[in-house]
């Protein structure tokens, strides 16, 4: 926590979990790794006491250069190696360093079904695929939206969602510049649902020899 700062509770504040849905995420921290101790002592640690233990082990001790040592909410430190190698030789080695991006907040989320939705009454200044994704990504992941310039009224949203429930009935857009900023608010209404299923099989090994092809898996039935 910052110098001088201090948590502030709000009372009567929804304790709920916001889902953000983002794009597929490029690795670009593959040097990083949490570093676990174990065991762990009984007795509280200062974190001065972990970076001195670490870079004796790693730096003194096995020779590997380290950028920077830093506090960790799912370990006891975040460590940056200045090779990516080095981060691999320990991830599969026999002390407890995982990458940063596998702790234990790494879970799976899974998307139960596609749904069109109807946007009805969004401002049309707003109709930018950047704040149309940013609105189904409070529960969802945008495919595509339809922009129909003869049908200004509504708004054609496909988009995949883990549960139907999380759909609002109602979005408000706020510019959020100054102290007192316009919002505009339109409704969502959801036409067509479709569940989603497991994907398709494996596919098949190749035949060995021409006489394991069938070639009757090959026709064309509709061309008779």
């Amino acid at each position: 926590m910052p110098p001088l700062a201090q948590r502030v509770m709000v009372l009567g504040g929804p304790m709920m979990m916001m889902r953000v849905v983002t794009r597929r995420v490029h690795e670009t921290n593959n040097d990083v790794v949490i570093a676990r101790l174990h065991p762990l002592p009984l007795e509280p640690m200062n974190f001065d006491d972990i970076r001195h233990l670490l870079e004796d082990y790693l730096q003194v001790h096995l020779g590997i250069p380290v950028i920077s040592i830093q506090l960790c909410p799912y370990g006891q430190a975040y460590i940056r190696f200045s090779h990516l190698f080095h981060r691999d030789q320990f991830v599969n080695g026999h002390i407890s360093f995982v990458p940063h991006n596998k702790a234990w907040n790494n879970c799976t989320s899974v998307f139960t079904h596609e749904v069109w939705l109807m946007l009805i009454g969004l401002n049309i200044d707003l109709w930018t695929d950047s704040l149309v994704e940013k609105a189904i990504s409070q529960f969802g992941k945008l495919i595509v939206w339809e922009e129909d310039q003869n049908r200004l009224a509504t708004v054609l949203v496909k988009a995949r969602v883990s549960c139907l429930e999380a759909i609002p009935w109602f979005f408000n857009f706020t510019e959020g510049i100054d102290l007192e900023s316009n919002y505009w608010s339109c409704q969502c209404e959801i036409l067509l649902t479709r569940m989603l299923v497991a994907q398709a099989q494996d596919e098949d090994f190749p035949p060995h020899d021409p006489d394991d092809v069938v070639p009757s898996n090959f026709d064309f039935f509709s061309f008779g």
